[in-house]
C-alpha cells in the first residue's frame, strides 16, 4: 500500500537556459505547488470550480483579469486554501546566479574530459525551469514523508499545459536525481582517437547530488501530466502571488535568499508554506540560495 498525493504546480518569472542572454525583468524564477491528498482532490476541485466559475470563464491566468477582479479572486482562493488548510511549496532562484553557476560547472567538466576521446555524453544547456521543478518536487516529497507514516510514496504531478520538450526535461532532471538514491552507476562510452579503441567510464551520482538533510527517495514513484482545470488555475493564482512577494522582498533587500523565511514571511498564506529555510541556528542552507546568487 502506498501513500498517494497530488502536487499541482505552476511557474512565474525566469525559466530559460543557462546559455540564454539576460532579459529585462529576468531577475528570478519560481515554481510553487499545492499539495493535496488524493482523497481530498475532487472535493477541493469542485469547490474551486464553483469559486472561480471554471471552466465557463476560460481564464487560464490571473493576469487575464482586471486588477480589481484579481484581488477579489485571490482573496477568495486564499480563504478557501486556509479553510482546507492546503499546504503549498515553492522553490525560487536568481536567473543570473543560475547562469553563472551552471556555465562554470560546464567549463570545469569540459576541462576534465580527455581531449583525445570523443565522449558520447549529452551536453545540453541546463534549464532553470527544470531545476526549479526538481527542487519543488524534492521539497514536496520531504513533506509527504512526514505524512506517509512509513508507507512508500506515490506523487501525481499536475502542471498546466507545457510543451513536450519541457515535460521531457522535467522528467530527465528528476530521474537523474532519484536514480542517485538507488546507487545506480552512470556509464558513458567514447572513442579514443589515438588508440582507435572504444573506452568506457563509470561513476556514481550519489555523492554529487544528494544533500545530508534529504530523506531516502529510492522508493518514491511519480507521474507527470498536464491538465487545464480549476486547480491548475489555482496554482497560477498562487505562483503569481509568490512571485510578487519575492519581488517585494528583493526590492527591500537586494540579494535576499529567495528560499528563506524572511523572503516569504509576508505572504498571506505563509502559515501553510513549506520548503523555505527557517531562521534558526543550524538550519540547512538551500542549494539554490547558496549557488545561484
Amino acid at each position: 500500500m502506498r501513500f498517494e498525493a497530488i502536487l499541482i504546480i505552476d511557474e512565474s518569472g525566469a525559466k530559460g537556459y543557462a546559455n540564454d542572454k539576460e532579459k529585462p525583468g529576468d531577475d528570478f524564477g519560481v515554481i510553487s505547488g499545492i499539495m493535496v491528498p488524493v482523497d481530498r482532490y475532487e472535493d477541493l476541485k469542485k469547490d474551486v470550480e464553483c469559486l472561480v466559475g471554471y471552466p465557463s470563464n476560460k481564464k487560464n491566468h490571473i493576469t487575464d483579469l482586471s486588477a480589481d477582479d484579481q484581488k477579489k479572486l485571490r482573496d477568495s482562493v486564499f480563504e478557501l486554501m486556509n479553510e482546507y488548510k492546503i499546504p503549498w511549496v515553492y522553490d525560487a532562484a536568481y536567473a543570473e546566479g543560475f547562469r553563472l553557476f551552471e556555465n562554470k560547472v560546464n567549463e570545469k567538466f569540459d576541462k576534465k574530459i580527455n581531449t583525445s576521446v570523443s565522449w558520447n555524453i549529452p551536453h545540453t544547456p541546463s534549464l532553470l525551469h527544470a531545476k526549479l521543478f526538481r527542487a519543488t518536487f524534492i521539497k514536496s516529497a520531504e513533506f509527504f514523508f512526514g505524512q506517509s507514516q512509513g508507507q512508500p510514496i506515490r506523487v501525481e504531478i499536475i502542471s498546466d499545459p507545457i510543451d513536450s520538450k519541457t515535460e521531457s526535461r522535467f522528467c530527465d532532471e528528476l530521474d537523474r536525481y532519484l536514480n542517485a538514491f538507488r546507487d545506480e552507476n552512470v556509464t558513458h562510452t567514447g572513442f579514443d582517437r589515438k588508440t582507435k579503441a572504444v573506452v568506457e567510464v563509470s561513476f556514481e551520482l550519489r555523492s554529487a547530488l544528494i544533500v545530508d538533510h534529504t530523506n531516502d527517495l529510492s522508493d518514491i514513484e511519480y507521474s507527470l501530466h498536464v491538465e487545464d482545470n480549476a486547480l491548475t488555475f489555482l496554482a497560477d493564482i498562487l505562483v503569481n502571488s509568490v512571485h510578487y512577494h519575492l519581488k517585494q522582498a528583493v526590492k527591500n533587500h537586494c540579494g535576499v535568499p529567495l528560499n528563506s523565511e524572511s523572503a516569504i514571511r509576508n505572504h498571506p498564506l505563509f502559515s501553510l508554506a513549506w520548503g523555505y529555510v527557517p531562521e534558526r541556528e543550524g538550519a540547512h542552507v538551500d542549494f539554490h540560495d547558496e549557488h545561484y546568487r
